[in-house]
């Protein structure tokens, strides 16, 4: 559990706060009608945990290419998110509902990879930069 949090919880921070704030703005625009803000809130919640966790799972499936593993990853995450969602209430199963929750999905997905190759690279930087000083001394 220290190891999915650890590896994890700054992608579900990001996506969870991106979600409540997406909702809050439909909302007071008026495009949505979400009849209890917390409860709204709470689904999130479990939805991000749910979709994560389910990523954390199929990490360890060993793929030909990470074009797959994103295939993958991308399709039973959001299989799953719109099943549960559905039988949460938290929205119907429409076409419309579908196509929307997918864009915004693929940005979020999209998002998140980008973010964490940047921590990658981030640290690979800072582990280079350790061994560099090493060998200078």
């Amino acid at each position: 559990m220290k190891k999915f949090f650890s590896e994890n919880l700054n992608g579900m921070t990001f996506t969870f706060t991106v979600l409540v704030l997406l909702n809050a703005v439909l909302e007071r625009a008026q495009i949505i009608d979400i009849v209890s803000f917390s409860e709204s809130t709470l689904i999130l919640a479990l939805l991000v945990f749910l979709s994560w966790t389910l990523s954390f799972l199929i990490i360890t499936i060993d793929f030909r290419s990470t074009g797959v593993f994103h295939l993958v990853n991308y399709t039973s995450q959001f299989m799953v998110l719109v099943l549960v969602a559905n039988e949460l209430g938290f929205f119907q199963i429409t076409i419309d509902s579908i196509l929307t929750n997918s864009v915004v999905y693929a940005v979020l997905y999209f998002l998140n990879v980008k973010r964490r190759q940047h921590e990658l690279k981030q640290t690979a930087a800072s582990i280079n930069k350790q061994l560099g000083n090493r060998i200078k001394e």
